[in-house]
């Protein structure tokens, strides 16, 4: 009894000092200020171009779009059209639609395009099929969409679409008995319009034991396949980054008899580049030379192993001093700086638990080669960043106020 009474005070005075070893790390960096700072509700993730920040506000549904001058954060115009996201923006044109990402099933859908001068709306594309399941991204002018393709009252299969306010352009239909979801969740991986490709992440035969999932690489501006890879891997995590997909899976064999992995392939080709085995891990941020993995394994830090991205070959590891010790996310990489965001939990004794407690965020920006915190953003009580975005020499974060008194900010900050 005593032996074990010790083992837990142990860990506990372990768990309590690396806490204050991580505040202390991050309290002796700089804590840099913004360059301006407006009280606005970013309702979904701002998009930031050179001349404008984009910022969808609203709360619990659309509101108006505004644009933002980057340099001072003084609005630009507000959009008459309520914009629940923002896609893309290809030459003077702004890809939207006038709802969020979990809308309900009977809410009137529109994709919309704005002008990116004045965010006038120049065209409206309702979307009255109640088969539709979601938008995917945008391509040369065309929504992306994914839509069920239905055998009676269920689901069977679905189509992906490309299409124009004014016609369809391409249809590919998925194998049958599959599912492609715009919501990732524990049953399926989200697909994305990146680099001229159409990735899909098909969970196929999912209530049979040929469960699996086949990867697909469709050509964006027609619908071709460009290539398919099977596996019948329980998939955790695909992730597109640059020109890779990184797919990964756990091992739930921790003597090592089945170990997880993560498989490099090449986005235009699905040709396999190189598997690293570990238990569990995720591709997070790539540059154009480093692959960066964070090690889910890893329960009490914040590990990250880099990898050589074209060979897969160890190049070192090292852990981010964070008080947060989940998942992280928003994460980005710029110029050999990681971007995350941080959470410091007051209220409660146990780590990593904060439903009822009181959350003070910021982003940290650590190097990339060494892992060491060069500066933090100030610290805003009780709120959470779930978002933020990386432009030229600029970070532009987005807070969420937890109570009715804590307003939601959006912030400049230089990154130089």
């Amino acid at each position: 009894m005593l032996k074990k009474l010790f083992k837990y005070v142990l860990v506990g005075v372990v768990l309590v000092l690396g806490y204050h070893a991580i505040a202390s790390a991050i309290s002796a960096a700089s804590t840099r200020q913004p360059v301006w700072s407006v009280n606005l509700h970013a309702s979904t993730a701002p998009i930031a171009t050179e001349n404008r920040l984009l910022v969808p506000t609203g709360n619990t549904k659309p509101s108006a779009l505004q644009s933002l001058d980057p340099a001072t954060g003084k609005v630009q115009w507000l959009s008459q059209q309520p914009i629940g996201r923002v896609f893309a923006i290809e030459g003077n044109t702004i890809y939207a639609s006038d709802f969020g990402l979990l809308p309900l099933v009977d809410d009137p859908k529109n994709l919309v395009t704005l002008d990116a001068n004045t965010g006038k709306t120049k065209a409206v594309l309702p979307l009255d099929n109640s088969d539709f399941a979601g938008a995917i991204g945008v391509f040369q002018g065309a929504f992306i969409l994914n839509s069920y393709v239905k055998q009676g009252v269920e689901s069977d299969r679905n189509e992906i679409s490309a299409r124009t306010p004014d016609k369809l352009l391409w249809k590919f239909v998925t194998p049958k008995d599959s599912m492609v979801s715009t919501f990732e969740s524990v049953d399926s991986k989200s697909p994305v319009v990146q680099n001229g490709v159409v990735f899909l992440p098909i969970l196929v035969n999912p209530s049979t034991p040929q469960r699996g999932y086949q990867l697909t690489g469709l050509d964006a501006a027609t619908g071709k396949v460009l290539w398919t890879w099977n596996t019948s891997a329980e998939l955790t995590d695909v992730t597109v980054l640059g020109d890779t997909v990184y797919p990964a899976v756990y091992s739930k064999d921790r003597a090592g008899k089945e170990p997880g992995w993560v498989k490099a392939l090449d986005l235009k080709t699905g040709k396999e580049r190189w598997t690293h085995t570990m238990r569990g891990g995720e591709a997070k941020l790539a540059s154009d030379r480093e692959v960066f993995i964070w090690d889910g394994d890893a329960k009490t830090s914040t590990r990250f192993v880099v990898l050589d991205w074209q060979t897969g070959a160890m190049l070192r590891q090292f852990t981010l001093s964070r008080q947060d010790r989940q998942e992280p996310r928003p994460i980005a990489l710029a110029d050999n700086i990681i971007y995350t965001a941080d959470m410091e939990i007051e209220g409660v004794s146990a780590l990593g638990f904060y439903g009822s407690a009181k959350n003070h965020s910021r982003v940290n920006a650590f190097d990339a080669t060494s892992g060491q915190v060069l500066w933090h953003t100030p610290t805003l009580r009780e709120s959470h960043i779930y978002r933020f975005v990386l432009n030229g020499d600029r970070l532009f974060l987005s807070s969420n106020g937890l109570e009715n008194n804590v307003q939601s900010v959006v912030q400049s900050f230089s990154t130089r």
